[in-house]
């Protein structure tokens, strides 16, 4: 960007958004984030995941600046192959006493669920449903008694079934007022501390590498982004985000699946950053 344009800060939801539906990363979707990149924009991916599950996306997507990872719970910068916590980042993890109360009911109803540490996920035990969900992420697991793991957490996932939704909901309901809960998929619920959201730690990064909301960007397809498209001046939510998302994002770009992520930053680049766009996206939409 020319010195006088202004610095832009483009935060990037992981699953669903940046990745399609089977965790893969389109050739087009990359090439894009390194476009804008290449152009001077600032790319935070702002995700669920823990640092190390983030190891294998970045390995094929080559170079970011910045991670918000734990739904917001921690910020971290690369530095020699190794994730290093940013001076923004909250650190805020979960006390013990929420998080026998969080277990013992998760238990009592059902729930699958996952407590994620800053290394390492534990799990009383490995069902289908979490062996799905690390397969994909890379996450390390260790198999415990939940209640026994000394270590607080920066978040629990919860799992249920396609037709168990009322579960999270009773989850929702029970620690309203006392954690973060906000779902990241149809059945997966993200359970935080309170007032830690994506959208308070992009607010913080945003103040120390001075980018306000008025020049940051949120694209994302879930409830639990919808923090960030509150602060963000420009949200723009994934095609296959749920009717909730889509209604509250200032547009609504292609699906995951059809790299909605590349169309988006060609619009950006369009529209809003007044930048010459990828012209291999251009090509694509001959």
């Amino acid at each position: 960007m020319s010195n006088d344009t202004p610095h832009w800060l483009m935060a990037i939801d992981v699953d669903r958004t940046l990745l399609t539906a089977d965790y893969q990363l389109l050739p087009k979707v990359r090439a894009a984030v390194q476009h804008a990149r290449n152009l001077g924009v600032t790319v935070a991916l702002v995700t669920a995941r823990g640092p190390r599950a983030l190891e294998v996306v970045v390995r094929d997507l080559g170079e970011i600046d910045y991670a918000v990872c734990f739904g917001g719970g921690l910020t971290v910068v690369r530095a020699n192959e190794t994730w290093l916590s940013h001076k923004s980042s909250s650190e805020k993890t979960l006390n013990r006493r929420i998080c026998r109360e969080v277990i013992d009911f998760c238990r009592l109803i059902g729930l699958s669920l996952a407590f994620y540490g800053r290394e390492f996920v534990y799990v009383d035990e490995l069902d289908s449903y979490l062996a799905t969900e690390f397969k994909h992420t890379g996450d390390v697991y260790k198999v415990r008694d939940l209640q026994s793991v000394e270590e607080r957490p920066f978040k629990f996932l919860a799992i249920c079934s396609p037709g168990g939704v009322d579960k999270l909901d009773a989850v929702k309901a029970r620690f309203h007022g006392r954690l973060s809960c906000a779902m990241s998929h149809a059945t997966y619920l993200e359970i935080g501390p309170e007032g830690i959201s994506k959208g308070t730690a992009l607010a913080a990064l945003g103040r120390d590498i001075r980018v306000g909301p008025d020049f940051t960007v949120a694209i994302g397809d879930g409830e639990n982004d919808l923090p960030m498209f509150e602060y963000a001046h420009i949200s723009i939510a994934m095609g296959n985000a749920p009717s909730s998302v889509r209604n509250a994002a200032t547009w609504v770009t292609s699906g995951n699946s059809e790299a909605g992520v590349a169309t988006a930053i060609e619009r950006l680049s369009r529209e809003i950053w007044q930048l010459p766009a990828p012209i291999y996206l251009a090509e694509a939409s001959e």
